[in-house]
């Protein structure tokens, strides 16, 4: 039996998994909408990917520049450019100049970096927010910020162009990953599942059910054994799900292509495991590099500590996730901070305004900048989390990719005068911006928070007696101190600041980090000037 590639239109066998002609990976797409010429679609996404690659630099290694420039010229398309260097420390300095120049005119609109962090290094930053085993962070995204990144305003690594990182050099993945665009889709039914570690399941039930309305309490799923397939929307808690559940359970494959995947669980910096954590601190693998062989073009959001992390011993979940027919994927590459509960924060939020904005017609790019804006602006007090947060998230994929709605216009004009504001705007769009000014249009939504950004955060470090007086009359004591003792510290070794942001005041409470045998975590409550608790956050790490 043969059938057609969806790309080239050569007939191809019905068990190929790449087309021969063109080398693009055979997936089976969803139907389009009735309404919704077939030939349309299929031209709209080659041509619109042709546009976009023609406004990116590419950052390769050295060794793939011929064979990658191939791939380009059998699909007819021509890069704004392709860079490489031996010496990799000067490609910052080189691609910071040509954004430069090019800055005005939008020539380039996208960075794509090919290879993992052996072949394009990504930058790397100075931890001077959080006091914990971090040395660095590492952001992809500065290579794009044309102008010097500067600690004290974070919203400076935070990219004029989009950027996104391939971490393959295998050609049949970049084929795929570079060329295949989601076909028009119902955009409410693409979330497939989330798994939580059970200690965390308030906080993502609250991260889910906001951007999908067929989520509901009953979607929460404590016990494998107690269905026969997993729903569409299911909350799994991890440690009753175990990697070994996970598994059996999806056959190691995703059976609906271009679904989107929620992690928010523990990962660590030795080994590429995930794992979940009950509410009595007991812990279980729940995902490895293995567990899923086939994504079938997913898009997957990580929570975790080290989610988007590279350079393992052995291939990370993120290589792996590409290897293994990924579309994207979100995650950190250092310490991830959350919340236990409703008041979500720090890799909640990067979570929940990614995904929400990816349902409201935004690019894969646009929308973690969306999401690291939206986290600029949650909480005065929070700034130093905040900034590790935003310089620590990367993406994986191509930038300009995006899910369109099956019931949305194709040809929406999205210049046209509506009277909303632009992150309205971002948020309601339903079709590509590939045919906008993108600078622009980035510029105008960093302008729009640039209004709303708090005032920098002064810090000062109590002395310990002068801490512990301040820490028995905060309001919230009790909650905090009991919460303390269930993570299995001493109040006794809390450190306190007081923190000052216009006029904004309050205190942070950290918690000296957990470790026991296995597992190693931090808790951190800002509280307001009277002690009232405003955040709680709580480290994703494994030891």
């Amino acid at each position: 039996m043969m059938k057609n590639c969806h790309n080239c239109h050569k007939q191809v066998s019905d068990i190929a998994k790449f087309c021969s002609s063109c080398g693009i990976k055979v997936v089976t797409l969803s139907p389009p909408s009735p309404s919704v010429k077939t030939s349309y679609i299929t031209n709209l996404i080659t041509t619109n990917t042709q546009s976009a690659i023609s406004k990116t630099i590419f950052l390769l290694p050295v060794s793939l520049q011929i064979e990658f420039r191939k791939l380009l010229e059998r699909q007819n398309c021509t890069p704004f450019a392709l860079i490489s260097e031996q010496d990799t420390t000067n490609l910052k300095t080189k691609v910071s100049q040509l954004i430069k120049r090019q800055i005005e005119s939008d020539s380039i609109k996208y960075l794509c970096i090919i290879g993992d962090w052996n072949d394009v290094p990504p930058i790397r930053v100075d931890n001077l927010f959080i006091d914990d085993s971090d040395q660095y962070c590492f952001s992809d995204a500065l290579y794009a910020c044309y102008e010097q990144y500067d600690p004290e305003d974070v919203s400076s690594a935070i990219p004029s162009i989009l950027v996104g990182r391939i971490p393959s050099k295998n050609i049949n993945t970049l084929s795929s990953v570079l060329f295949v665009s989601p076909p028009p889709i119902d955009l409410k039914k693409t979330f497939l599942f989330s798994v939580s570690a059970e200690c965390w399941q308030e906080a993502t039930q609250t991260i889910i059910s906001e951007f999908f309305s067929n989520v509901k309490p009953g979607n929460l799923i404590h016990d494998p054994d107690c269905i026969d397939q997993i729903p569409k929307g299911a909350l799994l808690t991890s440690p009753l799900w175990s990697e070994v559940d996970l598994k059996q359970q999806t056959e190691g494959h995703i059976t609906e292509s271009f679904g989107i995947i929620h992690f928010n669980v523990h990962g660590g910096p030795d080994s590429p495991e995930w794992v979940g954590e009950s509410f009595e601190n007991e812990y279980e693998e729940i995902f490895s590099p293995n567990t899923i062989t086939d994504f079938n073009s997913a898009l997957l959001v990580s929570e975790a500590c080290y989610g988007g992390a590279l350079g393992y011993d052995s291939p990370s979940v993120v290589e792996s996730f590409f290897e293994n027919g990924g579309h994207a994927f979100v995650g950190s590459s250092t310490i991830a901070y959350g919340s236990p509960y409703s008041d979500i924060n720090a890799a909640d939020l990067i979570a929940l305004h990614f995904i929400k904005s990816i349902i409201n017609g935004s690019s894969l790019g646009e929308a973690l900048n969306i999401a690291k804006y939206e986290l600029l602006v949650d909480d005065p007090l929070t700034q130093d989390i905040t900034n590790k947060t935003i310089l620590s998230f990367n993406l994986f994929g191509a930038p300009w990719h995006q899910r369109v709605s099956a019931n949305a216009p194709l040809n929406r004009d999205l210049n046209q005068s509506s009277g909303k504001s632009v992150l309205d705007r971002v948020r309601s769009r339903q079709n590509s911006s590939l045919n906008t000014n993108n600078t622009s249009f980035i510029s105008g939504i960093r302008e729009n928070y640039r209004s709303r950004l708090p005032v920098k955060i002064k810090k000062a470090v109590l002395e310990r007696e002068v801490a512990w007086e301040v820490f028995k009359k905060l309001k919230d004591y009790d909650r905090i101190n009991q919460a303390i003792i269930n993570f299995g510290a001493h109040p006794n070794d809390i450190h306190v600041e007081s923190l000052i942001s216009g006029d904004n005041k309050g205190y942070a409470v950290y918690v000296p980090s957990k470790l026991d045998n296995k597992y190693k975590k931090t808790m951190i409550f800002i509280t307001n000037v009277d002690g009232n608790i405003r955040k709680t956050f709580i480290s994703k790490r494994k030891k």
